[in-house]
């Protein structure tokens, strides 16, 4: 869970502290209306995953949305030991976000957002 990955790698915080989200995506995900959620795989020591887990943060606080559930799986630097952790999935790159709703893959981010990861997320729910 999230302190766990603070605790792990506290210098994540100044990513998240630092961090301004765009306001009119973060207004509509507050907003949501139904159940949302949203795998994150992840490396500690992945400067994307820093960057872009830490914004995810700093989203979630600013939403501040209940029907937003995240999952947080922590992906090993050694590739080798990396496909039990996918559980299934097709991950090639990291960070990924899998957004699901509804039990189903609605979308991704993967290791970089298009726009930025709160309009990316909100692009993907308002398919």
């Amino acid at each position: 869970q999230r302190e766990d990955i603070l605790k792990h790698s506290p210098e994540w915080q100044t990513v998240v502290a630092s961090y301004n989200p765009k306001p009119e995506p973060i207004e509509k995900l507050r907003s949501l209306s139904r159940e949302v959620t949203v795998e994150v795989y992840f490396g500690s020591w992945c400067p994307d995953s820093r960057n872009r887990v830490s914004e995810y943060f700093k989203i979630l606080d600013i939403a501040d949305c209940p029907l937003i559930q995240t999952r947080y799986v922590g992906i090993p630097e050694d590739k080798a030991k990396r496909p039990r952790y996918f559980q299934g999935r097709s991950v090639d790159r990291l960070p990924t976000f899998i957004v699901f709703v509804d039990g189903k893959e609605k979308g991704r981010i993967v290791e970089t957002p298009r726009k930025s990861v709160e309009e990316d997320l909100l692009d993907i729910l308002e398919k």
